[in-house]
């Protein structure tokens, strides 16, 4: 086999490269893709614990609420007080410690006094038939969802109603508490995903109670107004007062959800985060490991060119040490026995001719070694030049 063609082995050894390279970048690609489901599923963990925290904070705040005014109820039982005037004084006395815009006493028939901290008073406020009032006179704990101050235009708050009952379970009346809805705000308003995401609170009928002041447009009126979120599904979720995942769109873009029960009254916790902002550090994470790849693969094929160009010298030079003469750079010996076994083709008859230069030493002693070598290169040459199709020839 003559030297200049490559050898199986070089051939064979180049695929195999090229395929262990390919099969390099499809293993890293396909655990690209793994570790972005990954990341999806630890994206999901991580929004359904950022939720679980707004709900703690929330049900802390709430039950640290209605610790205090269970506090106020048993010492207005124990007063046994039952007019009215009075009743409101001494629990706006007991509110200056605390924390409520306004705290007062409603009787059973629903006649309301409030005392706002500072002394303002509210006299005669008819509640009988507010959802609060008829809850708690029913002896349960309520808190109101947000509804418009009736006292401060352009204020929303929550009332928190508690029963007061004597030692033998009569009921008095029932406690009331006004805080701002900014206190619970607040919680939700806490920073979810950096920034990115945000807190809303819905009832189990999918309406709004309290939107995050943050992005209050993204908050629809109910879930049912969600734009790509399946809305039979939620509802069963609602209705069985179930935590849940979806995604959904707000203006276009595309949101992960998490709706989690709060734990008070028939609230739901909603947490939003849009998924581009989700996938910024896996994206970041991504490019990394995807340069690499490319420096890895390109560093792979480089040193593969490196080493082809290498293994071409090596052969290139082998094959000039095999077939060319050293002196005039045409053919040697055994290239012309190559060229000429080719130049035959079949068993016809063929002619070679062998010549020598007679008494050629005289010439190099005459004009010395250097001029003999050039007159062989020039004669070299000129059978080059007058080589025809067939024909071979080279120096011995």
């Amino acid at each position: 086999m003559p030297l200049q063609e490559k050898p199986k082995g070089y051939r064979r050894w180049t695929g195999t490269a090229i395929l262990l390279c390919l099969c390099f970048v499809a293993g890293s690609i396909l655990f690209l893709a793994q570790m972005g489901h990954q990341y999806n599923d630890e994206s999901l963990l991580y929004l359904e614990n950022a939720v679980r925290q707004h709900e703690t904070a929330l049900v802390k705040q709430v039950d640290g609420d209605f610790q205090t005014l269970h506090g106020v109820s048993v010492f207005v039982a124990e007063q046994d007080i039952t007019d009215l005037e009075q009743l409101a004084r001494l629990v706006g006395e007991v509110n200056e410690g605390n924390a409520f815009t306004c705290m007062g006493f409603a009787t059973a028939e629903g006649r309301l006094e409030l005392m706002e901290l500072g002394g303002r008073r509210y006299r005669n406020l008819d509640v009988s038939r507010e959802d609060f009032f008829v809850r708690a006179l029913a002896g349960e704990d309520v808190i109101s969802a947000a509804i418009d101050d009736p006292f401060r235009e352009g204020e929303s708050v929550h009332y928190y109603a508690v029963p007061v009952q004597r030692a033998d379970g009569q009921t008095l009346g029932v406690l009331c508490a006004v805080n701002s809805v900014a206190v619970i705000q607040e919680i939700l308003d806490a920073p979810l995903l950096d920034g990115s995401g945000y807190t809303d609170l819905y009832s189990n009928t999918g309406a709004v109670i309290l939107a995050s002041s943050r992005d209050a447009s993204a908050a629809p009126a109910a879930l049912e107004e969600l734009d790509g979120a399946a809305w039979g599904d939620l509802q069963t979720a609602l209705e069985q007062r179930e935590s849940t995942h979806f995604r959904y769109l707000a203006g276009g873009v595309a949101m992960l959800a998490v709706l989690e029960p709060a734990g008070i009254e028939d609230w739901f916790v909603l947490a939003s985060v849009p998924l581009q902002a989700l996938r910024q550090r896996y994206l970041a994470t991504s490019v990394g490991a995807v340069a690499i790849i490319v420096a890895a693969c390109a560093l792979f094929l480089l040193l593969l060119f490196q080493q082809r160009r290498m293994m071409s010298r090596n052969q290139a030079e082998i094959e000039r040490l095999a077939y060319v003469d050293p002196l005039t750079g045409g053919r040697n010996y055994n290239k012309f026995l190559l060229d000429a076994e080719a130049a035959r083709r079949g068993d016809g008859p063929f002619a070679m001719w062998y010549c020598d230069l007679k008494k050629f030493k005289y010439y190099n002693d005459a004009l010395g070694y250097q001029m003999g070598d050039q007159l062989l290169r020039q004669m070299d040459r000129l059978f080059q030049e007058d080589e025809r199709p067939g024909e071979v020839f080279c120096r011995m």
